[in-house]
């Protein structure tokens, strides 16, 4: 699984812009652990559609203990819908992303995409002590509906026990 995201990028047309934001048919959101043991370090995404709700954890290297797979997780089809309409509200064209004066040694990283249904998408990467002026009204949701999925039993430990 691969990171392959651009830095706040829209493509044309521009989402959120005069005549209405097209509708948010994807979320996607990966964060990648900082600085740790190799065998520890993971990689977590969440894909969220008015469908469902699916989740993938990935070791960096081979030897990992990481708790690695696919699942999927229980979400109601309510909040979905309300994530989704929520961030097809905000435009994208008018976030700013802004780099720390020093960055942080280490630290996660996160990315942020969102599909529209017209074909163009908004990508945010949080590299870290980068932040994105306005990037609360996309990310404060997104983050919030996911602390608030419980994760299958199977899914919940990030590290296999030795």
């Amino acid at each position: 699984m691969g990171l392959a995201v651009l830095l706040c990028g829209c493509s044309a047309p521009l989402p959120g812009v005069a005549g209405g934001a097209p509708s948010v048919v994807a979320v996607h959101y990966q964060v990648e652990s900082g600085p740790l043991l190799p065998e520890v370090q993971w990689t977590a995404r969440y894909d969220i559609t008015a469908k469902g709700v699916e989740f993938e954890r990935a070791g960096k290297v081979a030897e990992t203990r990481v708790n690695a797979g696919e699942w999927t997780v229980p979400s109601d089809q309510a909040r979905r819908q309300d994530l989704l309409t929520r961030l097809a509200a905000t435009n994208c064209a008018g976030l700013r992303r802004i780099e720390p004066r020093d960055a942080p040694d280490g630290g996660r990283t996160e990315s942020l995409t969102l599909e529209y249904g017209d074909g163009s998408s908004c990508d945010l990467l949080l590299d870290p002590g980068v932040t994105y002026e306005g990037g609360d009204a996309l990310l404060g949701p997104v983050r919030a509906f996911i602390a608030d999925l419980q994760l299958p039993a199977l899914a919940a430990p990030e590290l296999r026990s030795e």
